[in-house]
């Protein structure tokens, strides 16, 4: 039976291909690539020509890079599947965009995937590439760009603790200022809490500790140096400490306008509309 829709076609193909991969799989699986790396290894070393051991290498990575290619489309192919069936119903403006500039979108989105270790961070330009595809009005090209090259630079914990920060201080950003104000950030920093006035459910913290590395369990240093990663990328800023919020040594930090729009760009459309029709 034909296949009709494009997509359907795209994950049949998907399909296959896993189908295909398992079974190479399970002919390798007596020889598994850090096997035969190291025996090329000890090969190149004893004869003086690494052409094996690199070859060996090479041939990880193209197969690492073609799983990152069939992870993104999975991805991708849930996530935009909505807008390809109500495409004659957008207006001009979105089609336009996603016949025009979307697709070049991905484009550049698979070569990232391809140059990635993280299988997480693949997911994480999946989603924002097909985050893009739903804006309206369209973002610029040179926006999604650079929320992709964001994504390949920030590991797991970069990315938990800045989904923390914007998940708890959202209700304090002022839109005009792009910004969350600084007593939201001082309240979130030293309560937990950006909207506290005092009252139960502060966080309990040790002296210089700030309530955020004791909520997510990290040292204090180890948040500030990570607050720190992130205000490179201009996701969020340091603000003024508020001595009778927080202790000396802690830099409460405040999330920016960028940085609310990267947590809500790697979030996924699909769980996101099922949430909606639960409500």
């Amino acid at each position: 039976m034909a296949i009709d829709n494009p997509l359907d076609q795209a994950q049949a193909q998907l399909a296959a291909e896993e189908r295909d991969r398992s079974l190479a799989l399970g002919v390798l699986a007596s020889a598994s690539i850090f096997v035969r790396a190291f025996r090329a290894l000890t090969t190149a070393v004893a004869s003086g020509n690494p052409a094996e051991l690199l070859d060996t290498l090479k041939g990880y990575a193209e197969s690492r890079a073609a799983e990152n290619v069939r992870y993104l489309l999975e991805i991708v192919i849930s996530e935009v599947r909505a807008q390809s069936e109500r495409f004659s119903e957008l207006d001009r403006r979105q089609q336009e965009y996603l016949d025009r500039d979307w697709p070049g979108l991905l484009l550049d989105t698979e070569r990232k995937a391809r140059a990635t270790r993280a299988q997480e961070k693949v997911g994480r330009l999946a989603r924002i590439v097909s985050s893009a595809a739903f804006e309206d009005p369209p973002a610029p090209p040179d926006r999604t760009e650079e929320l992709l090259r964001i994504a390949t630079n920030l590991d797991e914990l970069d990315v938990r603790i800045l989904t923390v920060l914007v998940n708890g201080q959202r209700l304090g950003f002022t839109p005009e200022f792009g910004r969350v104000n600084d007593d939201a950030a001082n309240n979130y920093w030293g309560h937990g809490d950006s909207l506290y006035h005092g009252g139960p459910g502060a966080v309990t913290k040790q002296f210089g500790e700030s309530a955020i590395s004791t909520r997510l369990g990290v040292s204090e240093g180890e948040l500030q140096s990570v607050c720190a990663k992130l205000q490179s990328f201009g996701l969020v800023i340091p603000v003024e400490r508020n001595q009778f919020t927080n202790f000396k040594g802690t830099v409460p930090y405040a999330v920016l306008a960028r940085g609310i729009e990267f947590v809500d760009a790697i979030r996924s459309h699909v769980a996101s509309e099922l949430n909606e029709g639960k409500s």
